[in-house]
């Protein structure tokens, strides 16, 4: 009878929610940032465009978290005869219906919207609609640039997480936890030299940003923070090691982005060592949060505040509509005389996009994707117990209490 681990705690982690949030903020401020809205800033400003540059990080804080939530799903049901239905099932429910709604409506409209100069400028080419098809996106990407990939660019990132949904079942199953750990960590460590590489070969080259091979490595730090909190006597060890971990990574990622001007440029130090740190210092933060969860802690506190964990809720939504809306936004301001030259209609444009976003999502979920998610409660892993808090289906997908209320 398969029995699973009981070396974690089996309940719902608000604090999870609040990290979706975080990534989710973080992914929106950049991307509105640089869409023009903003007016150029007076010097003594300028750390404000600064701040908002860290915004790219909060896809690197999905992939770290995704890696946790789906290694923990894995581990707990590896013993279940339905394993790989159950899986696949409930990736499939949660992920698909609004992704291929999107895409279903680009193939659509793409002959005719085409035909408009205006909106030629945010429509993808048919090529790389056919690999969003198979979410080969970020490997047309690699090859080809961003240049052609429209409103839908972002989904880059997609595709190398439904990459890892495909391949990673079948690792955790045949691997020893031991063995899984190895594994991990060797690719943690090969990783960012494969990257430097590459790096030298074409600094420029899309492959080492893009492509699945030299990115996973951020996905497997998640994982192995999965890993540890189901290893008997290592939680106890690793919190003392937490807060230095935290520090060390924060001031590293400072160091490399502002003394060596590499903030938002995704340089050789970045895109090579850069990556691996901030990995770690993520995977810190997840932990970190996994642990105070429940206390009296400022940490998780702030990780609790009902705006931030609303917003990661439907992070998933957010991430898949936001495009939209900053062409929308650009559409119906973008000729306005304040557009990209006034800080306060800039300041108030930049509310109404994240409310707008927040909207969205909200209604694709309860009016749309609920339908779905409501049959996930067909592909239970038998005879298990899945922790409520591995329970999202990724990073930026359902939260534990929704999927408490859809069993």
């Amino acid at each position: 009878m398969y029995e699973p681990s009981r070396a974690h705690r089996s309940t719902h982690i608000p604090a999870l929610d609040g990290i979706r949030g975080i990534a989710i903020l973080l992914v929106l401020g950049i991307h509105f940032f640089y869409s023009g809205a903003f007016p150029q800033l007076p010097p003594r400003f300028a750390f404000v465009g600064n701040v908002f540059a860290f915004g790219w990080m909060g896809v690197d804080l999905f992939f770290v978290l995704s890696g946790f939530l789906i290694t923990g799903i894995l581990l707990d049901t590896a013993g279940a005869p339905n394993y790989f239905q159950s899986f696949y099932a409930r990736r499939t429910l949660r992920i698909f219906p609004v992704y291929y709604l999107v895409i279903a409506v680009f193939l659509c409209i793409l002959p005719f919207a085409s035909r408009s100069v205006t909106l030629g400028l945010f429509l993808p080419g048919s090529s790389l609609l056919t690999a969003n098809l198979f979410y080969l996106q970020n490997w047309w990407i690699c090859f080809h640039g961003w240049a052609k990939t429209g409103v839908i660019g972002d989904y880059w990132s997609l595709g190398i997480e439904e990459q890892f949904y495909l391949v990673w079942p079948f690792v955790v199953l045949k691997l020893s936890r031991q063995n899984l750990t190895v594994f991990c960590v060797m690719t943690c460590v090969f990783a960012p030299f494969l990257r430097l590489l590459l790096l030298q070969n074409d600094p420029r080259s899309t492959l080492v940003f893009a492509s699945t091979i030299t990115r996973t490595d951020t996905l497997l730090w998640g994982a192995l923070v999965a890993i540890a909190i189901r290893t008997p006597g290592l939680v106890q060890k690793a919190k003392s090691y937490l807060s230095p971990i935290l520090l060390t990574t924060a001031l590293f990622v400072l160091i490399i982005d502002f003394p060596l001007g590499e903030l938002y440029s995704r340089a050789l130090i970045t895109q090579s060592i850069g990556y691996t740190i901030i990995a770690i210092g993520f995977a810190a933060f997840l932990f970190k949060a996994y642990l105070v969860d429940g206390t009296s802690s400022r940490l998780a506190s702030f990780l609790h505040t009902g705006l931030l964990r609303s917003f990661g809720r439907y992070s998933y939504g957010i991430y898949i509509y936001h495009g939209f809306l900053i062409v929308a936004m650009k559409l119906v301001f973008g000729r306005a005389p304040w557009f990209g030259h006034s800080i306060p209609g800039a300041v108030v444009l930049f509310f109404v996009f994240f409310a707008s976003n927040y909207g969205v999502a909200y209604i694709s979920f309860h009016v749309y994707e609920k339908n779905f998610l409501a049959l996930k409660s067909r592909f239970k892993a038998s005879g298990s117990h899945i922790p409520l808090f591995a329970a999202p289906l990724t990073a930026m997908a359902l939260t534990s209490s929704q999927v408490e209320d859809l069993r």
